[in-house]
């Protein structure tokens, strides 16, 4: 199964009037998938993971490696995670039936 594209959820603006970009995202256990690349200067982001979980299935961890040197974060089902980086990438962790993680990011400060 390939990697889904990244879609946009909304633009909003925050205290200063910057715009502040958001976006969801569907990812699987194969590759890293670069949700934020190429940023001036360290942003910090939100990254939540929003997979499905029941009492049968706990959903899959999330995975984000951020930071220079690269560093992975695992953030599970109905967590958020805030990290400060230039980049961003995710992919799918362990611990569900699926091979998929879902979830979305938006910009914290920057």
């Amino acid at each position: 199964m390939k990697n889904r594209e990244i879609k946009p959820a909304q633009t909003s603006t925050g205290d200063g009037g910057a715009p502040l970009s958001a976006g969801r995202f569907t990812v699987n256990r194969e590759r890293w998938q670069t949700i934020v690349a190429g940023l001036d200067k360290p942003t910090i982001y939100r990254i939540s993971n929003s997979s499905a979980q029941s009492s049968t299935d706990p959903g899959n961890a999330l995975l984000v490696q951020w930071g220079e040197p690269p560093r992975v974060t695992p953030v599970q089902t109905k967590n958020t995670v805030d990290v400060q980086s230039k980049s961003i990438a995710v992919r799918a962790g362990d611990g569900g039936k699926l091979e998929t993680a879902t979830g979305w990011y938006e910009i914290v400060s920057d």
